[in-house]
């Protein structure tokens, strides 16, 4: 498997406060990868970071090739490191089919058709001519997941998808994530839900205090002490 992101000693943060302590990671072409950890943990910073909208105060972040540690949030999208942020961000004024065109044309690469994303979010397309403001969670969620795919990424973030949805909306993003997953699309998942992160993902890595202090198969991981106490109450099953 050829490696498709590599993280070395990342430091980031706000203000003067450092959230990420030398983080290192990385991502092979293809991959699923989470990283679940509690609030506060440095989670979506360092996907934040990767994608240009946090500077690295130091160490190095390289993407298909590339040293796009110096360079912006616009450029990488454009390379196809794509983020889907937390917290949804649709455009609320826009109709379901306006926002996922959207996400094609901001990032500048030869978009998908819309097609692809009413296949994996079939919700959404007796929305299609709904203003993405009056939809629920869950399909907005549909929404911003559908708008990122729309460029076509090369690479995936997703920063915590899952939160904020009732159990129903849940199940159906996971679900669709894991179809995107098993069709070799690479991804990094952030999530405080351990079970769907393992759902969906093949390798994790636990965050704690702005580190990475556990890494492995999510077969692996779902058996360290710490995760299964602190997220999952017992073993995946």
């Amino acid at each position: 498997m050829s490696e498709l992101l590599r993280a070395t000693g990342l430091v980031s943060g706000y203000g003067r406060i450092e959230a990420l302590h030398g983080v290192d990671l990385s991502v092979g072409a293809g991959q699923a990868v989470t990283v679940i950890g509690p609030n506060g943990a440095g989670k979506s910073t360092l996907l934040r970071t990767l994608a240009g909208l946090s500077r690295a105060w130091r160490g190095t972040i390289e993407f298909d090739g590339a040293d796009v540690t110096r360079w912006s949030a616009e450029q990488r999208a454009r390379s196809g490191l794509v983020l889907v942020p937390e917290g949804r961000h649709v455009f609320a004024g826009l109709t379901v089919e306006e926002n996922l065109r959207l996400g094609g044309y901001a990032a500048g690469r030869a978009a998908a058709g819309p097609d692809a994303v009413y296949d994996l979010f079939p919700a959404l397309v007796a929305r299609r001519r709904q203003p993405a403001g009056t939809l629920s969670g869950g399909e907005q969620q549909m929404v911003a997941i559908g708008r990122g795919l729309m460029s076509r990424p090369k690479l995936l973030l997703l920063d915590e998808p899952s939160l904020g949805l009732a159990p129903q909306p849940v199940r159906l993003v996971t679900d669709a994530l894991v179809e995107l997953a098993g069709r070799g699309t690479t991804l990094v998942l952030v999530e405080q839900s351990a079970s769907v992160a393992f759902r969906v993902a093949q390798r994790g890595d636990l965050m704690e205090r702005g580190e990475l202090v556990a890494s492995g198969p999510v077969g692996q991981l779902s058996d360290d002490p710490r995760v299964v106490r602190a997220y999952l109450g017992g073993p995946v099953g």
